[in-house]
């Protein structure tokens, strides 16, 4: 680096304006930062700093401006721009800068994120050239000599440390350098108030243990059960912890084939239907149709993979347009169903051991779907980002809504950001344990002995009255899931991480007990290898899914 910074020093004035220029093409604030830090040193003059990373910055906004206009949309699919102009960003670029013409070009030099897809988008919208340069320039005109001006006192007490350890003195540069970069970045993403509550957002990801990567939430209960299939000698029990149902509800489980299971409990069941693949997606569509006209249904309705899990796939179809669309995408097996009536949503955690009679509830999750109310002014980004309860979900909402964020919802009006009870989705999970009664234990009972070989797992339920919900009378299955699934109330933010792996350990505890019991009773669960098999399967269709 040393001899970089000489041979820098000892070029021309122009040859160093065309390198600090060409290097801002890589990245603009870290060679703005770097040229004011050597302005520091004495490597460079403080016009020849501003110079150069101007000139570069400016370049670079007009090309991504021509890029926009004369190639337009098909440079979105480009790989190297796929990643940095992604289309959403792009369209709300185009909206944003024809709502608010050119003060948007000036404004998002100074937002993390938005000026790529800002500029692209003025050349996309066949903004005026010249407006469009004069507004860009006076942006990098401000940007530039205020970051040379910020890094260039930084470079100056750098200096003296790298003074005082000689030794270090690169490590420290280098650091340097990059803490005045993070710091910048940080700086302007706390200046706006959009940016801040992102970033509120985000970090409550981190603290709250309910948004972490399930490979590190879930490390111990790994370890947990490679205990207990050392203690077993075997590694396959969980796989009869549920002997009716396919691979204990672990992967490949049929929704449709499950409901059916249920003897003489219709009532309780919303009413579904199974679509086949092989039929065109006309006929499909038609078959929808007819079984919702035979049921006395109506738009919307939902539809889901029929073998699905985690919320993937699950779509509201609001009319015949929305239907067709979904069935051409999705060529498999797949699961419409009513939508069951009422505002509360729950998760029935049941538990029964073979040697007993009676099983009971062990979690009872309550699901609220969190909604926006316009109020004629702010726009339903604006209104996400304020929602008290968007934090640690906020990033699912806007994607969610990405092409409406810039609508302004009429006073009153109300919008729900989520309609699915997964909490993947976006959905709250709160404890409603209390709402456990005995008859409603007594009916969950009741229905579980009802499907053959169930044992363990947890039964998705709407109803439409908390007092019929609790006294077992009044409520409807939206699906049944086997050992995969999880006592959801241990998300409410009441609970803590030791609370969350406690409930884990005693549900993966009893999941081993009675797979024991089953086999002991006579049950061969299939292979580890035929279940990998299985989830490489599924792995695929979750895949197209998500695609989708």
């Amino acid at each position: 680096m040393e001899a970089l910074l000489a041979e820098l020093s000892g070029a021309s004035v122009l040859v160093k304006i065309l390198i600090l220029g060409s290097w801002t093409l890589v990245s603009e604030d870290l060679t703005t930062i770097l040229a004011g830090i050597m302005v520091s040193q004495g490597y460079l003059h403080p016009m020849t700093a501003v110079a150069g990373c101007f000139l570069g910055i400016f370049f670079g906004d007009g090309a991504l401006y021509v890029l926009g206009l004369v190639v337009g949309r098909p440079a979105l699919k480009l790989p190297v721009l796929r990643n940095l102009l992604p289309e959403e960003k792009v369209e709300a670029g185009a909206r944003w800068f024809e709502k608010r013409g050119m003060i948007v070009v000036f404004i998002s030099r100074f937002l993390p994120g938005t000026r790529l897809p800002t500029y692209f988008a003025a050349g996309l919208v066949g903004a005026r050239m010249r407006y469009f340069l004069l507004a860009s320039g006076l942006a990098v005109g401000v940007w530039t000599p205020l970051l040379v001006f910020v890094s260039y006192f930084f470079g100056d007490q750098m200096l003296a440390v790298m003074e005082a350890n000689e030794k270090y003195k690169w490590p420290i540069m280098i650091g340097g350098i990059l803490a005045l970069f993070s710091g910048v970045r940080l700086a302007l993403a706390l200046g706006n108030w959009k940016s801040r509550r992102k970033l509120r957002s985000r970090l409550y990801r981190l603290r709250r243990w309910e948004f972490w990567p399930m490979y590190v939430f879930y490390a111990p209960i790994v370890l947990y059960n490679i205990w207990q299939a050392l203690k077993h000698f075997r590694l396959n029990l969980p796989l009869a912890s549920n002997p009716g149902i396919l691979n204990s509800g672990y992967v490949g489980e049929s929704k449709s084939e499950i409901l059916r299971s249920f003897k003489e409990q219709d009532r309780f069941i919303a009413r579904f239907h199974e679509i086949r693949p092989d039929k065109d997606v006309h006929s499909r569509v038609r078959e929808v149709e007819d079984w919702m006209e035979r049921e006395n249904l109506s738009f919307p309705v939902i539809i889901k993979p029929d073998v699905g899990q985690r919320g993937a796939g699950v779509k509201r179809m609001n009319n015949r347009e929305e239907l067709h669309a979904y069935l051409a995408a999705y060529p498999l097996d797949a699961h419409v169903q009513a939508i069951a009536p009422g505002p509360y949503e729950f998760g029935v955690f049941y538990r029964r051991f073979p040697w007993e009679e009676r099983g009971r509830i062990t979690g009872l999750t309550g699901k609220e779907f969190p909604r926006v109310v316009g109020d004629g002014k702010s726009t339903l980004e604006e209104l996400i980002l304020r929602h008290p309860k968007a934090m640690g979900r906020m990033h699912i909402y806007l994607n969610r809504f990405r092409k409406r964020l810039d609508e302004v919802l009429p006073m009153g009006d109300s919008l729900y950001l989520v309609t699915t009870g997964n909490h993947c989705l976006g959905t709250l999970f709160t404890d409603s344990n209390y709402l456990v009664t005995p008859e409603l234990e007594s009916r969950f009972d009741q229905i579980s002995h009802a499907i053959p070989g169930f044992y363990i797992g947890r039964y998705d339920v709407r109803a439409d009255d908390l007092e019929g919900f609790r006294t077992g009378e009044s409520f409807k299955i939206i699906e049944l899931n086997g050992s995969a699934s999880e006592p959801g109330h241990m998300y409410d933010n009441r609970h803590n991480l030791w609370y969350a792996w406690r409930t884990l350990f005693v549900m993966y505890r009893d999941i081993w007990q009675i797979g024991r019991a089953n086999v002991s009773n006579g049950f061969r669960p299939v292979t580890i290898w035929k279940l990998l098999q299985d989830h490489r399967r599924y792995a695929r269709q979750l895949h197209r899914h998500l695609k989708n």
